[in-house]
Order: structure tokens, then C-alpha cells, then sequence
């Protein structure tokens, strides 16, 4: 089954895979699992280093693209139904960058692999 990765899941993944628990760790290890980042990871990700909230030790497009060459995962693009989809989403979680990866989740009928415990108020299918 395919996965889509939250952005802690994917800077956890680079750095401190320790923090994974072991459903998440042994669903993304596991082969037969498709890995699938979000475009909105690399948004969240470029947020963070413009406020300061994060600092990697090379660009971000050479992060990114190394990232998931090495973890052998696709991109996935944002399409006008995930933002449908997200609007449409209850207010239970605020963050707009979660809120459409739930909705990216929802219309790809993917689970999200997160330690978010607003993501399944959602409605998401959470892996952790």
C-alpha cells in the first residue's frame, strides 16, 4: 500500500528515525510500501527555514530531491480536488499544511503516516 509521509515523518526519517514508532517505522521499511511526499512537505519545509525554525545543511532542493531518491519515494502534486476537499474539512485541526495533507490523504485513499493526533479527526487513516 502506498504512504504518504508527514513532514516530521520525513525530516524524522533523515535525521532521527529513532523518533518513528515501530507501526510507522516498519510500514515505511517495509518494501512493498510505496513511499509518497508531498508537494506540501517541501512548502512546510521552506516555511520553516524562512522563519528560522529550521536550518538544513544543504539547499532544500538538493534535501528534497536526495531525500526521496534515497528513500525511493514519488511526489505528490496538489490538485484543485485536494483544495476542495480541504476546505471542506471540519475545523478540528487549524494548520493549513496538515489540513491538506489530510485532504490529499482522503482523495488519494492513502494513509498518512504521522504522530499528529489531530490528523484523525480528520477522518484520515493514520499510520503510527
Amino acid at each position: 500500500m502506498k504512504l504518504l509521509v508527514d513532514t516530521h515523518v520525513f525530516l524524522w526519517m533523515a535525521f532521527e528515525p529513532q523518533r518513528l514508532s515501530s507501526v510507522a517505522r516498519a510500514a515505511l521499511e517495509d518494501g512493498g510500501n510505496p513511499i509518497v511526499v508531498s508537494v506540501v512537505t517541501v512548502w512546510e519545509l521552506g516555511t520553516a527555514i524562512g522563519r528560522q525554525r529550521l536550518e538544513l545543511a544543504r539547499p532544500l532542493e538538493e534535501f528534497v530531491h536526495g531525500h526521496c531518491e534515497q528513500m525511493d519515494a514519488v511526489i505528490l502534486g496538489i490538485t484543485l480536488e485536494h483544495a476542495y476537499a480541504a476546505a471542506r474539512l471540519p475545523w478540528v485541526h487549524r494548520d493549513p499544511f496538515d489540513r491538506m495533507l489530510a485532504a490529499q490523504a482522503l482523495t488519494e485513499g492513502l494513509p498518512l503516516v504521522t504522530g499528529d493526533r489531530k490528523i484523525p479527526l480528520l477522518g484520515v487513516d493514520v499510520i503510527w
